[in-house]
């Protein structure tokens, strides 16, 4: 197996604790954090609100929630991506999911903020791609990985 991981920190490190958790701030506050995460602030001033506000808080507030349960190690391969400059996700925490698994690991750094997976998407794609075509992924019952892609 295969799992890909991207601008999160390794979940059996300590969380920093914020002074009031993004999910409960008002809108206007929670705004002002998703600039300091790394939104472009011109794509909040075109509107984010309604659903999309209420799903972004629904993601926020499981992020939070999260409490690590120490447990054996994975068995499947893991590959991490990190943005250079996230603010929430620094490489070195990224890295050490590293020590999550024992079916081997790849980290891969790559410039950009929290969002660096849109920014840099053609570079995510060709490491997703070689990393998809390792034989070590695949099975006699797996089919070649011809082609990825990634919605935009």
């Amino acid at each position: 197996g295969l799992l890909l991981v991207s601008g999160e920190p390794a979940p059996h490190l300590p969380r920093p604790v914020e002074e009031t958790p993004a999910h409960l701030l008002d809108d206007a506050g929670l705004l002002q954090a998703l600039v300091r995460y790394g939104v472009p602030a011109r794509l909040l001033e075109s509107g984010l609100e309604g659903e999309a506000l209420h799903l972004l808080r629904a993601d926020l507030a499981l992020c939070h929630g999260y409490r690590w349960r120490d447990g054996p190690p994975l068995s499947c391969r893991l590959v991490a991506f990190a943005g250079d400059a996230d603010p929430l996700g620094a490489p070195s925490d990224v890295a050490a999911w590293s020590a999550l698994t024992r079916g081997g690991f790849s980290f891969h750094v790559l410039e950009g903020d929290h969002f660096f997976i849109r920014s840099r998407r053609d570079e995510v794609l060709e490491h997703v791609a070689a990393e998809l075509a390792r034989p070590a992924w695949r099975t006699a019952s797996s089919p070649p990985v011809a082609r990825v892609a990634m919605g935009t």
